[in-house]
């Protein structure tokens, strides 16, 4: 598992997975429902994109998405745990 902390880096794992799957940018955007140009957008790590939009694409790979605790992440302040 890959630790994916920007969205430069989210773009750039996009990117990857696209092209180890043999897609162009316009069929990616066409199996997930959205034009070439966000799927552009999003391998650039441009904001703006919808998380709606983000999960679409990661569908569309095949991929999903974890969360875990960033290593040496410390809990904001005022944090508790009983809600």
């Amino acid at each position: 598992m890959q630790l994916i902390d920007s969205s430069q880096a989210l773009g750039l794992y996009i990117r990857t997975a696209r092209k180890t799957k043999g897609l162009s940018q316009q069929l990616l955007g066409r199996l997930a429902g959205v034009r070439q140009a966000t799927v552009s957008n999003i391998e650039r790590g441009e904001g703006g994109v919808s998380l709606a939009t983000i999960f679409r694409v990661l569908a569309a790979l095949g991929l999903g998405m974890n969360l875990a605790d960033k290593p040496g992440a410390v809990p904001a302040a005022g944090w508790r745990e009983e809600w």
